[in-house]
């Protein structure tokens, strides 16, 4: 009779190598995320800033006068 299934050592032998694969994985995701999220922020303030511009340009307020 034949057995069906996996044998613990490749189980084990399976869950290690996806251990390391996370860990190698792991340093460039997460410098990845942190790149999108300030170049996100960038973006917004960058925009806050234009609106900025364009309300004060529609009152006539000088650019010198913003800081």
């Amino acid at each position: 009779m034949k057995d069906k299934g996996f044998t613990l050592v490749e189980i084990l032998g399976s869950i290690f190598i996806i251990t390391m694969l996370a860990l190698l994985t792991a340093p460039i995701t997460i410098r990845i995320l942190n790149k999108s999220k300030k170049e996100t922020f960038v973006k917004s303030i960058n925009g806050y800033m234009d609106a900025a511009c364009m309300h004060n340009a529609k009152k006539g307020i000088e650019k010198s006068h913003i800081h």
